[in-house]
């Protein structure tokens, strides 16, 4: 007996095997079958939709064509900015300098005549650090490279440069009105080779006629019976109030010193210890 499958075959009949057919692999168009870009193919269709494409650009905005730049002899001339600022103020030239006889301080310019005391301050301030200098130079090797040689140089170098601020106010003409005629009054008496007055003038303005020289405000709880004089005109010590305005004043002492070894007075008396 056979058995079911071979039944159920056998009622369904032979069965057909369909083969794929083999295909040969693609050729390369030759050229006479591709169209000539010269000839104008008709019947080809156009590879998109040109209604399509012209609604589409219909409905696109628009740019604005960029207009050619305009020739370089049209354009404005623009100044820089730094000619629009002002012009600055030139520089006044300087004056031509005074003799020993023109440096000569009258005392009664001092309060008439402010313009000219300041030049001849400026002058022989300037004439005195010269002369210094050149003393200094002058000297022999062996004094130059001794100990007290060095300190004079020291003392020389520093005297110059504490002196600077002295010299500023002297051009802009802003001295402090309780400085500016002691220190006349110093160069005159200078000039004159009294030494020991001008001494006297620069200790007066040095410490003054403070209650305590040394600075001391409050000593005790108690206030004390001069304690309004300190801040009285005149009575304060001015070297005490500024560093830069006790260095400069420092070395006018030091010019004065200068002064009496190179311009010796007729009276011995005259000089400083």
């Amino acid at each position: 007996m056979l058995p079911l499958r071979e039944i159920r075959r056998r009622e369904k009949g032979p069965t057909i095997r369909r083969h794929r057919r083999k295909t040969s692999p693609r050729r390369k168009p030759s050229s006479a079958s591709l169209p000539s870009p010269n000839r104008s193919n008709s019947s080809a269709k156009p590879p998109y939709n040109t209604s399509s494409a012209s609604a589409a650009s219909n409905l696109a905005p628009r740019l604005p064509r960029p207009q050619p730049a305009p020739p370089l002899a049209l354009l404005p001339l623009q100044a820089p900015p730094h000619a629009l600022a002002p012009a600055p103020p030139l520089p006044k030239p300087p004056l031509p300098p005074l003799t020993e006889e023109e440096m000569q301080i009258s005392l009664s310019d001092i309060a008439v005549n402010s313009d000219k005391i300041y030049r001849q301050l400026d002058s022989w301030f300037r004439l005195v650090l010269r002369e210094w200098d050149i003393a200094l130079a002058s000297r022999p090797l062996s004094v130059k490279q001794s100990y007290q040689g060095k300190m004079a140089t020291t003392a020389y170098t520093q005297a110059s440069q504490y002196i600077a601020p002295f010299f500023k106010h002297l051009e802009k003409r802003d001295l402090h009105p309780d400085i500016f005629p002691e220190v006349s009054e110093i160069v005159h008496h200078a000039q004159h080779r009294r030494y020991v007055t001008a001494n006297d003038v620069y200790l007066k303005l040095s410490i003054g006629n403070a209650a305590w020289p040394i600075g001391v405000t409050m000593v005790g709880i108690h206030e004390r019976s001069a304690r309004e004089k300190l801040h009285e005109k005149g009575m304060a010590a001015h070297i005490m109030s500024d560093e830069v305005t006790r260095k400069y004043l420092q070395s006018i002492k030091r010019c004065l010193k200068f002064c009496q070894t190179r311009w010796l007075p007729e009276d011995q008396l005259q000089l400083m210890g």
